[in-house]
């Protein structure tokens, strides 16, 4: 059974942050990344982490505005519709929501002085970061909140230093992009790094459309939280072959070890509770309503039985007269008068007709608690003529005709029974002494009888595919004998006589050509339902005395749509039921659970013309001169590397792409979100660092462009 997990009410975190007490001592370290804001003050191990978000909104009741950032614009509805983020991609573009994220930190870390920030300021900005971002962060700190000095870094870096990186390649899988950087003794060699336009984001939005497109009705609203909250817990990469690995996911011998089930919350509707004799009631009329049908569909197969023996009696007369014509001038004048081409057809008409009666006869009529002595119908009025009865005894002679064609059939129908059961039991004495005598005999016999009928199934499958294709030479056939017949329908009855004129519709009857296709569509589904029960008989037999044949080899497991890929795609191979209320909150995870994070490995799936991540590295590994020795240290951070399994995948896409004897170390981050931080604070912390912090004095006097490099940062 797969396994089933319940999506929680808010899959964000909304709870209140805390505030940190305030240290004018030490400098206060910002990683402003574009998913989450990590806040703190150096030296220290405590840091505040809350979404670079806001939310600015007016309510509804008291006309009041708000302005939310973080935690906060995650807990009410309506700021929820409002939400913003101060990124375009790896970029800022809202300089509005900055200042309010920055006023909210400050906030938060319980900054005392008045008007301005008296401590230093260290932030993290993006690989490459473009001059004009950082000339409008350099105003809005010096110009709006007075910092006395500030430094920039790369926040990879820093989370490969506090890892004790200082030879190989820093990996931050972030929430935008993934940024490769190789370092040398401890140095950004920012002249080869990479960035990848694929991140966290890009996989909820990757995986969101393909659940949207999965399930297009689906009740709940999929949001890109959603999304992303599943992305995280149940997404993994494939470690080993992922092209492998996913053709063999849906096989349904391991589709619920694979398959997750996600439970949308919903309301259940409670249904009116009924007395024990409110359902004795329902019961009864239930149980009143199905006696009424059947005897309502009893009556209804005893009249078109009724009516196709006397048509067969009719074309039986028709052959009789062809038979007995002198001439061949004769035969021809019978044979146009019925509308027919040749004897073959009239043949082949009473031929089915006889295998429909025989057919019928076999239903259920109204026959069984029929009994000839006791139920024959009063005939006294059908010798005598009509010149000698009353208009109301002419009446009654046409009733007493009516009941007596009706009497006559059940009987001939009940006589038919009684032959095809002793027929039925002689054939099974046969079969079984043949069984006795000559088992694989008899079980090939069975086999072949079962192949057969199988068979006749495919083709009215097959046919009424083609059918319901317009295109098709079955469906263009039967709409010609539509219109054949349609034509033909004024010409009397059976299509004798002729009529020039095409009046097809003046006369109700003429639409009768239409309950004959449909009379003949019902007779095909009877046919069939013969077959499938005659199909499921000799199954039965066959699992009885065929250890070879079992459940797996019956019809109606070939048949059984939740083993078809669609339904184990859909729900995981399970059966769906429309009534239920929770099984249409639920989404089936499967294949995407490593479809999603393959984009890293394969950007093109989502659409995104650069190389994969493994590519991208081993690019830079196979830098000839860029490494002193064959030992290479390949490090993961950022949130989106604590998928399950990428440092294994990364490995062994890595170790067949490098020289012979290479030495690989691919290796995550102690803690992928918060060592970035942990690394500013650190190397903040240090006296060495305050040479490379910019100055208020040397922004008035050099301006915004003025930068002084470091090994954690860009390179200018």
């Amino acid at each position: 059974m797969a396994q089933t997990h319940h999506l929680p009410e808010n899959v964000a975190e909304t709870a209140p942050l805390n505030s940190l007490p305030a240290n004018r001592n030490a400098p206060i370290v910002i990683d402003f990344g574009t998913g989450n804001v990590r806040a703190g003050y150096a030296g220290s191990d405590k840091f505040l982490t809350f979404p670079s978000i806001v939310s600015k909104f007016r309510d509804r009741k008291n006309n009041t505005p708000y302005l939310l950032v973080g935690n906060s614009a995650l807990r009410d509805a309506q700021a929820r519709q409002n939400l913003k983020t101060p990124f375009e991609g790896p970029v800022i573009s809202n300089w509005d929501a900055v200042e309010y994220i920055l006023d909210y930190s400050f906030s938060k870390l319980n900054v005392a002085s008045s008007g301005y920030v008296e401590n230093p300021l260290l932030m993290t900005e993006p690989l490459a970061c473009p001059n004009y971002q950082r000339n409008y962060m350099q105003e809005l700190i010096f110009e709006q909140y007075n910092v006395p000095a500030v430094a920039y870094g790369v926040d990879s870096l820093f989370s490969y230093r506090y890892n004790n990186g200082t030879d190989g390649i820093a990996i931050n899988c972030g929430h935008e992009s993934t940024t490769v950087i190789p370092v040398s003794n401890g140095k950004s060699i920012m002249s080869h790094a990479k960035r990848l336009n694929i991140g966290s984001h890009q996989a909820s939005n990757f995986l969101l459309a393909l659940l949207q497109l999965k399930y297009p009705a689906f009740p709940a609203k999929l949001s890109s939280s959603s999304a992303e909250y599943l992305m995280k817990e149940f997404c993994y990469v494939s470690a080993e072959n992922y092209r492998e690995e996913i053709e063999n996911y849906l096989n349904l011998d391991t589709i619920n070890e694979k398959d997750i089930v996600i439970q949308y919350p919903f309301v259940e509707t409670q249904a009116a509770q009924k007395s024990e004799e409110e359902l004795a009631r329902i019961a009864e009329r239930r149980k009143e309503s199905g006696r009424r049908l059947k005897e309502q569909n009893a009556k209804a197969r005893l009249e078109k039985l009724m009516q196709r023996e006397n048509d067969l009696e009719y074309w039986n007369r028709v052959l009789e007269q062809y038979q007995n014509a002198t001439t061949k001038r004769e035969q021809m004048h019978i044979l146009n008068r019925e509308n027919l081409k040749s004897l073959n057809e009239l043949e082949q008409n009473i031929k089915q007709l006889e295998k429909v009666i025989k057919r019928s006869r076999k239903q259920d009529i109204g026959d069984d608690d029929v009994e000839p002595e006791t139920s024959m119908p009063k005939t006294d009025l059908l010798d005598i003529p009509d010149e000698q009865l009353t208009d109301d005894q002419i009446k009654e002679k046409k009733a007493q005709k009516l009941q007596k064609a009706n009497w006559d059939a059940r009987m001939r129908a009940k006589k038919e029974k009684m032959e095809a059961k002793a027929l039925a039991e002689i054939q099974e004495r046969e079969d079984e002494e043949l069984r006795k005598n000559n088992l694989e005999r008899w079980l090939d016999l069975r086999r072949k009888e079962l192949s057969e009928l199988v068979d006749r199934l495919k083709e009215k499958e097959r046919l009424k595919t083609d059918l319901s294709n317009k295109r098709s030479i079955a469906s263009q056939q039967r709409m010609k004998n539509i219109a054949n017949l349609a034509s033909d329908s004024s010409k009397g009855k059976r299509g004798r006589g002729k009529d020039d004129d095409d009046t097809f519709g003046a006369n109700d009857d003429d639409w009768g050509v239409y309950r004959d296709i449909a009379a003949n569509e019902s007779d095909e589904e009877e046919e069939e339902q013969e077959i499938y029960k005659e199909v499921e008989r000799i199954e039965q037999l066959l699992l009885k005395y065929d250890e070879s044949f079992t459940q797996e080899s019956t019809l109606a497991h070939a048949n059984d749509t939740t083993k078809g890929l669609i339904n184990i795609f859909l729900r995981g191979g399970q059966a769906f039921d429309p009534e239920s209320k929770a099984e249409a909150y639920q989404l089936h995870l499967n294949v995407e659970r490593i479809k999603v994070p393959e984009i890293l490995f394969q950007p093109s799936m989502a659409g995104v013309d650069q190389a994969g991540i493994a590519e991208i590295v081993s690019n830079i590994l196979n830098i000839g001169d860029l490494f002193s020795t064959n030992s290479y240290d390949t490090f993961l951070t950022g949130g989106f590397s604590l998928l399950r399994n990428l440092d294994r995948r990364l490995h062994n896409e890595l170790i067949g792409m490098l020289p012979w004897k290479s030495q690989l170390n691919v290796r995550r981050a102690a803690d992928p979100i918060g060592d970035a931080w942990r690394g500013m604070s650190s190397w903040a912390s240090e006296k060495s660092s305050s040479q490379y912090f910019v100055t208020k004095a040397q922004y008035d006097e050099m301006g915004s462009d003025y930068a002084i490099e470091h090994g954690y940062g860009n390179a200018f």
